[in-house]
């Protein structure tokens, strides 16, 4: 006979649903959810995950309960951006559009308070480090480094979002050459901002980079993901989009790479790339 598996917590209970549901067992997490919810009806993630696969539970009651707990003095940043964005998506099925508006940017809002110092430090170094760093990144490129990069042809897909990137991913990776993916890995960012926490020097706004440690680093990072095969013309997708930053970089690694602006190209010419393999 076998054992029921009995959570210690609730929120043992959410990620066991959320767990459930992204391995498409959507009738199990959604029964843990309205089990949350059944236990504590203010729980707003439970609401947040469930409506997330079943959008047929919520009608014009549980909007307005939702409504109701957001009005509680206690909820934290994160609990108020669920209910804000929640109450949105009721807004935008009454096609109250203004009021969708509305909450979204409360939403948003109480998200970015919720993370408020990683938020603060990340625009930081976009709008200020990046900026002063964009043209005066100092390195000594190692030439058998370099060597060993060029057999890969990595497709760098950059630009701002919601312009397309997704879709030219999924028209690549479905070309018959099954072209593999580490979508938004950010591995060059992060490495950089790794580096910028040591490497910076204020005094002439220089990153200093040990382009063989660099270069060892993103090699171990994509070879971890299985994206680096050592055969010829082995081509691999990296999504994130504020590789823009980095282009001189990474062609001063990758040799072979090829850049995709999403912003500004055309889908016809993707398909153009597609056909040059």
């Amino acid at each position: 006979m076998k054992k029921s598996h009995k959570f210690h917590s609730i929120s043992e209970m959410i990620n066991q649903g959320i767990n459930k549901a992204e391995k498409g067992n959507f009738d199990e997490a959604e029964k843990i959810f309205l089990n949350i919810i059944n236990l504590d009806e203010n729980c707003l993630i439970a609401y947040f995950n469930l409506f997330s696969i079943n959008e047929t539970y919520f009608d014009e009651k549980k909007f307005n309960k939702i409504k109701n707990i957001s009005n509680n003095t206690n909820l934290g940043d994160y609990e108020k951006s669920l209910a804000n964005y929640l109450i949105s998506l009721f807004e935008r099925k009454n096609k109250n559009f203004k009021n969708e508006i509305y909450y979204l940017d409360k939403a948003y809002s109480y998200s970015y308070k919720s993370k408020l110092n990683i938020n603060e430090q990340s625009d930081n170094f976009f709008r200020k480090t990046i900026p002063n760093l964009f043209n005066k990144k100092k390195y000594i490129v190692n030439k058998e480094i370099q060597k060993k990069f060029k057999i890969f042809n990595p497709i760098f897909i950059v630009g701002l979002p919601r312009t397309g990137s997704t879709l030219i991913e999924a028209i690549l990776s479905s070309n018959k050459l099954r072209i593999p993916s580490c979508g938004e890995s950010s591995i060059i960012n992060s490495t950089i901002v790794k580096m910028t926490r040591k490497n910076f020097d204020l005094s002439n706004s220089r990153l200093h980079i040990d382009y063989d440690s660099f270069s060892n680093t993103i090699y171990d990072k994509y070879k971890k993901l299985d994206l680096l095969i050592d055969k010829k013309n082995f081509f691999f997708i990296d999504k994130s989009l504020e590789n823009f930053f980095y282009i001189d970089l990474i062609l001063d690694l990758f040799p072979n790479a090829k850049f995709i602006n999403s912003k500004e190209i055309y889908f016809i010419q993707v398909f153009q790339f597609i056909k040059n393999f």
